[in-house]
């Protein structure tokens, strides 16, 4: 029972990770339209 408890807050960290890691992209994308290339390519 603890083994699955502690998979299964693994599993929720992962799927946050991800999430995050999906809208940080999103973001980037976003400053990237917003801002130009020049300044976008700076901020990599």
């Amino acid at each position: 029972m603890k083994w699955v408890l502690k998979n299964h807050k693994e599993y929720k960290r992962e799927i946050m990770f991800k999430t995050t890691e999906i809208q940080m992209k999103k973001r980037k994308i976003m400053n990237f339209n917003e801002v130009g290339m020049h300044s976008a390519l700076l901020t990599l």
